[in-house]
Protein backbone atom coordinates (compact mmCIF):
# COMPACT_ATOMS: atom_id res chain seq x y z
CA UNK A 1 0.00 0.00 0.00
CA UNK A 2 1.33 3.43 -1.04
CA UNK A 3 1.12 5.95 1.89
CA UNK A 4 0.81 8.73 -0.19
CA UNK A 5 -1.71 7.29 -1.75
CA UNK A 6 -3.52 5.84 1.41
CA UNK A 7 -2.86 8.86 3.24
CA UNK A 8 -4.59 11.40 0.27
CA UNK A 9 -7.36 8.37 0.49
CA UNK A 10 -8.37 8.89 4.04
CA UNK A 11 -8.22 12.71 3.92
CA UNK A 12 -10.17 12.89 1.01
CA UNK A 13 -12.29 10.37 3.32
CA UNK A 14 -12.65 12.84 5.82
CA UNK A 15 -13.55 15.74 3.85
CA UNK A 16 -16.53 14.28 2.02
CA UNK A 17 -17.04 11.13 4.73
CA UNK A 18 -18.33 8.98 1.53
CA UNK A 19 -16.76 8.81 -1.54
CA UNK A 20 -16.72 6.84 -5.10
CA UNK A 21 -13.69 4.20 -6.55
CA UNK A 22 -14.29 6.82 -9.31
CA UNK A 23 -13.77 10.21 -7.29
CA UNK A 24 -10.47 8.43 -5.54
CA UNK A 25 -9.23 7.46 -9.36
CA UNK A 26 -9.27 10.91 -10.02
CA UNK A 27 -7.55 12.42 -6.53
CA UNK A 28 -5.27 9.78 -7.06
CA UNK A 29 -4.25 8.72 -9.88
CA UNK A 30 -4.45 5.57 -9.78
CA UNK A 31 -6.30 2.95 -11.32
CA UNK A 32 -10.08 1.71 -10.72
CA UNK A 33 -8.43 -1.86 -9.40
CA UNK A 34 -5.59 -0.54 -6.80
CA UNK A 35 -8.20 1.73 -6.08
CA UNK A 36 -9.86 -1.33 -5.00
CA UNK A 37 -7.20 -2.89 -3.37
CA UNK A 38 -6.49 0.07 -1.32
CA UNK A 39 -10.10 0.11 0.27
CA UNK A 40 -10.34 -3.83 0.88
CA UNK A 41 -6.96 -3.42 2.85
CA UNK A 42 -8.36 -0.86 4.90
CA UNK A 43 -11.31 -2.34 5.25
CA UNK A 44 -9.75 -5.31 7.11
CA UNK A 45 -7.91 -2.97 9.28
CA UNK A 46 -11.89 -1.49 10.30
CA UNK A 47 -10.93 2.33 9.10
CA UNK A 48 -13.53 2.35 6.53
CA UNK A 49 -16.23 0.40 5.57
CA UNK A 50 -16.96 -0.47 2.06
CA UNK A 51 -20.23 0.55 0.29
CA UNK A 52 -21.58 -0.08 -3.09
CA UNK A 53 -19.49 1.84 -5.78
CA UNK A 54 -17.09 3.03 -2.79
CA UNK A 55 -16.48 3.81 0.73
CA UNK A 56 -17.13 5.67 4.60
CA UNK A 57 -14.70 6.51 7.08
CA UNK A 58 -15.90 4.61 10.33
CA UNK A 59 -16.06 6.92 12.83
CA UNK A 60 -13.36 6.84 15.40
CA UNK A 61 -12.18 8.59 18.53
CA UNK A 62 -9.55 10.22 18.67
CA UNK A 63 -6.87 9.47 21.35
CA UNK A 64 -6.95 12.33 23.82
CA UNK A 65 -3.99 13.42 25.97
CA UNK A 66 -4.30 12.78 29.47
CA UNK A 67 -5.70 15.58 31.48
CA UNK A 68 -2.61 15.50 33.98
CA UNK A 69 -0.52 15.66 31.12
CA UNK A 70 -2.06 18.94 29.49
CA UNK A 71 -2.23 20.31 32.98
CA UNK A 72 1.34 20.77 33.04
CA UNK A 73 1.74 21.15 29.50
CA UNK A 74 2.49 25.30 29.25
CA UNK A 75 1.23 25.46 33.04
CA UNK A 76 2.85 29.06 33.33
CA UNK A 77 1.02 30.49 30.18
CA UNK A 78 -2.36 29.05 31.41
CA UNK A 79 -1.74 30.41 35.05
CA UNK A 80 -1.13 33.75 34.05
CA UNK A 81 -4.43 33.68 31.63
CA UNK A 82 -6.14 32.41 34.59
CA UNK A 83 -4.92 34.79 37.15
CA UNK A 84 -5.74 37.61 34.59
CA UNK A 85 -9.51 36.38 33.84
CA UNK A 86 -9.92 35.84 37.41
CA UNK A 87 -9.02 39.77 37.85
CA UNK A 88 -11.78 40.59 36.28
CA UNK A 89 -14.43 38.98 37.36
CA UNK A 90 -16.87 41.26 39.57
CA UNK A 91 -19.42 40.52 41.96
CA UNK A 92 -22.72 39.34 40.66
CA UNK A 93 -21.38 38.50 37.50
CA UNK A 94 -22.42 35.23 36.10
CA UNK A 95 -19.96 32.97 34.38
CA UNK A 96 -19.57 29.75 32.02
CA UNK A 97 -16.45 27.83 32.40
CA UNK A 98 -15.97 25.21 29.76
CA UNK A 99 -13.70 22.26 30.64
CA UNK A 100 -10.02 22.82 30.26
CA UNK A 101 -6.82 23.53 31.90
CA UNK A 102 -6.72 26.46 31.50
CA UNK A 103 -10.31 27.40 32.75
CA UNK A 104 -9.54 25.31 35.40
CA UNK A 105 -6.81 28.31 36.37
CA UNK A 106 -9.48 30.52 36.09
CA UNK A 107 -11.26 28.89 38.79
CA UNK A 108 -8.54 28.66 41.21
CA UNK A 109 -8.20 32.29 41.06
CA UNK A 110 -11.85 33.32 41.26
CA UNK A 111 -12.39 35.23 44.06
CA UNK A 112 -14.46 34.19 46.66
CA UNK A 113 -17.24 36.49 46.17
CA UNK A 114 -21.08 36.22 45.29
CA UNK A 115 -21.49 34.95 41.42
CA UNK A 116 -22.92 32.57 39.45
CA UNK A 117 -20.97 29.70 37.36
CA UNK A 118 -21.89 27.12 34.92
CA UNK A 119 -19.50 24.42 34.09
CA UNK A 120 -19.80 21.17 32.89
CA UNK A 121 -16.25 20.08 33.86
CA UNK A 122 -16.62 18.17 37.84
CA UNK A 123 -12.92 19.19 38.86
CA UNK A 124 -13.76 22.91 38.28
CA UNK A 125 -17.18 22.66 40.07
CA UNK A 126 -15.04 20.87 43.68
CA UNK A 127 -12.27 23.85 43.05
CA UNK A 128 -15.65 26.19 43.03
CA UNK A 129 -17.17 24.40 45.83
CA UNK A 130 -14.91 25.08 48.26
CA UNK A 131 -14.85 28.82 47.47
CA UNK A 132 -18.79 28.94 49.56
Amino acid sequence: MSNDRVETILNHLKLHNLVTVEELVEVTGASPSTIRRELSKLTRKGTISRVHGGATLNRYIPIQTPVTEKAVTRHQDKALIGKKAASLIKEGDCLILDAGTTTMEIARNIPNIPLTVFTPDLNIALVLSELS
